[in-house]
C-alpha cells in the first residue's frame, strides 16, 4: 500500500490501516480460539502449536509467512480470507515451524522452497480437514499435477522449476507463490537454534495433548512422526 503526499490523505489512510490491522489481529485470534473450542485431536494437536507465534501486521508481506517466532500477515489479506482459511492459515504456518521449515532451507531460492515445503505439508492439512486460502500447492493437482505425493520439501524442491525474480536473497517475506503462507529467514543463527529446540518440546507437548482427545489423521501422524524421528537420529547423531 504506496503512502500518498496529500496529509490529508495520508491520516486517511492510516486510519484505515490501523482499522484493517485491528480487524486482522481480531480475526487471527478467533481463528486460532476455533482449535483451543475444537473436541478432536487435531484441534487439540493445532492448538498447543498455534500459540507459539506472536502476532505481527506487515503491509510489505501480500499474504502471510513465519520466521519461527512471528506470524507476519498482510492485514487486507488476512481480512479477504473466509473464516475456515484463517483457520487453515494457522494450520498451515504452524506446520512449516513444527517442520523446522525456516532452518532447513539452507541457501536454497525462497520461492521454490515455499513450494516445496507447501507440497509436502498441505496435503495432510487437508485430510485433517482444514480450509487453507485459494490457490494452494497439491501434488498431483493443477499447476503441480507432474508432482508426486507423500515427498518432503527436499526431495520437492528439485522437481519445481526456477520462478522468476527469485535470487534467494532478502528475507523471504512475500515470497509465497502457493498463496498459502511462506516461511521466511529467522535471522540469528543461535536465535533460530534455539527457536528450534522451542518448537521440538512444543511438538512434543501438542502429540501428548493430542493423544488425550484420540488419534490424528493418518498424514498428519505420520508427518509428526518422521520430525520426531529425525530429530531423535541428530540427537543420537551429536552424542
Amino acid at each position: 500500500m504506496s503512502v500518498p503526499n496529500d496529509p490529508l490523505a495520508r491520516l486517511e489512510q492510516m486510519a484505515k490501516r490501523q482499522s484493517a490491522e485491528e480487524k486482522a489481529e481480531k480475526a487471527i485470534r478467533i481463528a486460532r480460539g476455533k482449535f483451543l473450542r475444537g473436541k478432536d485431536a487435531s484441534a487439540a494437536f493445532f492448538a498447543t502449536l498455534s500459540l507459539q507465534l506472536k502476532l505481527a501486521a506487515n503491509w510489505e508481506c501480500k499474504t502471510a509467512a513465519t520466521d519461527g517466532k512471528r506470524l507476519v500477515y498482510d492485514p487486507d489479506w488476512v481480512n479477504s480470507l473466509s473464516p475456515p482459511q484463517r483457520v487453515g492459515l494457522c494450520a498451515h504456518e504452524v506446520l512449516h515451524c513444527a517442520n523446522d521449515h525456516i532452518g532447513r532451507r539452507v541457501g536454497r531460492e525462497h520461492k521454490r522452497w515455499n513450494i516445496a515445503c507447501d507440497a509436502a505439508i498441505n496435503p495432510p492439512l487437508r485430510e485433517a480437514g482444514c480450509e487453507l486460502p485459494p490457490g494452494g500447492v497439491f501434488p498431483g493437482e493443477g499447476e503441480y499435477r507432474n508432482l508426486p505425493v507423500g515427498l518432503s520439501a527436499e526431495e520437492y524442491y528439485p522437481l519445481i522449476p526456477k520462478q522468476a525474480g527469485d535470487s534467494g536473497e532478502g528475507d523471504g517475506c512475500g515470497q509465497d507463490p502457493g498463496g498459502s503462507g511462506g516461511v521466511m529467514d529467522s535471522g540469528d543463527q543461535a536465535e533460530a537454534a534455539v527457536t528450534k529446540a522451542e518448537w521440538q518440546v512444543a511438538l512434543a507437548q501438542a502429540v501428548s495433548v493430542a493423544k488425550q482427545r484420540g488419534q490424528l489423521p493418518a498424514g498428519l501422524a505420520r508427518m509428526v512422526e518422521e520430525i520426531q524421528d529425525a530429530v531423535e537420529e541428530a540427537l543420537l547423531g551429536s552424542r
